[in-house]
């Protein structure tokens, strides 16, 4: 009996395996770790601050990032993130029971297919904890590297700014800073690149490279774009203003 959580693996809609019916939507998985991270994430970039975390270059990050994972593993077993481990569970049955009416994985009939589904469930709820607890470390990292780089320039980093940045960058590295998407979306699609990973064999290789594509991006941004993680309290009007327009999703979000 297969029991591996690659039984869960989704091929696209259309696919002859499923003859062309329509896969079931991951939505209430991302709904469910967006609002089960929000508080983790929340205490890991008010750290950043509190701290004042230092991060000094791309290598300097992905060392860190190391040292907090190793750290993460050996505290998994805290509350928030075994509530959403129990929260994500029956979801995951329900996902399941409709992967494998459409594909032909682990075809059991009573209660074997249901064991199939109870485990798979179980598998996949604890790598999406996985996947979403390196996400919120990878965040406080970018944030203390974006907030380290803001001080580089003599200046005091806007906490609201930063994190906005750092989910900015997160979800689209690479592009120019735009900081008027709103919050709850950003981590959404945070979360919806967590759930992926959690599916995905590759994940830990296609991981990697995209933790370092978004660490260059914060090394690479540019001056204006930093001027707008700045402290409106202790710069100018223009600059000020400039930050104002480009929070005003964090009042919407």
């Amino acid at each position: 009996m297969t029991t591996d959580v690659h039984s869960l693996d989704l091929p696209a809609d259309g696919d002859p395996e499923t003859g062309g019916r329509r896969l079931p939507s991951l939505r209430p998985l991302v709904d469910r770790v967006a609002a089960a991270v929000t508080s983790p994430l929340d205490r890991a970039f008010d750290q950043v601050f509190e701290r004042h975390l230092e991060v000094r270059s791309v290598d300097h990050a992905e060392e860190l990032l190391s040292v907090l994972g190793a750290r993460e593993k050996a505290s998994s077993n805290v509350g928030a993130w075994v509530a959403l481990a129990a929260s994500l569970r029956p979801v995951l049955m329900r996902v399941a029971r409709g992967a494998q009416r459409t594909t032909r994985a682990a075809r059991f009939s009573g209660a074997g297919r249901m064991a199939a589904w109870s485990v798979t469930a179980t598998i996949a709820a604890s790598r999406m904890v996985d996947t979403s607890r390196f996400g919120v470390s990878e965040l406080q990292i970018m944030a203390a590297y974006l907030a380290s780089r803001v001080r580089d320039q003599g200046q005091r980093p806007a906490q609201e700014a930063v994190e906005q940045a750092a989910l900015a960058i997160y979800t689209k590295p690479g592009r120019r800073l735009d900081l008027d998407r709103p919050r709850r979306k950003l981590l959404s699609a945070a979360a919806r690149r967590w759930v992926l990973d959690a599916f995905r064999p590759d994940a830990e290789d296609s991981r990697r490279r995209r933790t370092h594509a978004r660490l260059r991006a914060v090394a690479e941004l540019s001056e204006p774009e930093l001027r707008l993680l700045y402290d409106a309290e202790v710069i100018d009007v223009g600059v000020a203003t400039q930050q104002r327009r480009g929070l005003r999703a964090l009042r919407r979000g």
